[in-house]
């Protein structure tokens, strides 16, 4: 999947594109949405390229993960949160202004728990 390296630069990469969106107009919330989502999938994947000798397989794989490490017990319901809305704005309805904020501050949550340990 990745190393650590490549993880952090798609983390930069997706955070600045929901940057990007943020700046435009309210039309792109599910977008801005899912790169925040993906922003801390990315750092979730480093802690993971880190410290076990395979990536998570698939978004199943990443979540039992997350639910059987008891370093990430922290970040489980933030993520938790972060995976749902994005999948529901990805495939069942549009995204709410409110909850950019609430997705950023579940990705604040998820990165300053772990960007220090990767």
């Amino acid at each position: 999947m990745g190393t650590v390296t490549w993880h952090k630069s798609r983390e930069a990469h997706n955070y600045a594109t929901y940057s990007f969106l943020n700046q435009q107009t309210p039309t792109y919330l599910d977008w801005e949405v899912v790169t925040i989502f993906y922003s801390a999938l990315h750092i979730i994947d480093a802690y993971f390229s880190k410290t076990s000798y395979s990536p998570p397989s698939d978004h199943s794989d990443r979540n039992h993960r997350i639910k059987s490490d008891p370093k990430l017990s922290v970040i489980r319901k933030p993520y938790l949160s972060l995976y749902t809305l994005s999948k529901s704005v990805r495939y069942c309805r549009d995204a709410a202004p409110s909850e950019i904020g609430s997705a950023l501050a579940d990705y604040n949550k998820i990165k300053g728990h772990l960007y220090s340990q990767i």
